[in-house]
């Protein structure tokens, strides 16, 4: 199972964890454009999955910044995780109902 989470980051469910991955496009060594994904970590829970992608997804901001700039870019990046998941669970709590 695939759970979308943020932006180009999902988490893939199998029998014994999740693993963290990463869609991104790239070029061949041709400069012909290809799809890939990177893999940031197996995790025994969701949540801990979780919070390595908003870590990740702060970082990927990285950039000179005040810290209240940074509170408030952690604050929005765990707000905007929240509702990804709070959608999936909602999808797939109904598709259990039918």
């Amino acid at each position: 199972m695939k759970i979308h989470i943020t932006g180009n980051f999902y988490i893939s469910a199998k029998p014994k964890g999740f693993i963290l991955k990463e869609e991104y496009e790239g070029r061949t060594k041709e400069g012909e454009p290809r799809k890939g994904e990177r893999k940031h970590g197996f995790y025994t829970s969701i949540a801990s999955a979780v919070k390595r992608c908003l870590e990740l997804n702060v970082l990927n901001g990285a950039q000179a910044v005040e810290l209240w700039e940074y509170a408030k870019m952690v604050e929005e990046s765990n707000k905007t995780a929240a509702q990804a998941i709070q959608k999936e669970l909602s999808t797939i709590l109904k598709s259990k109902e039918e």
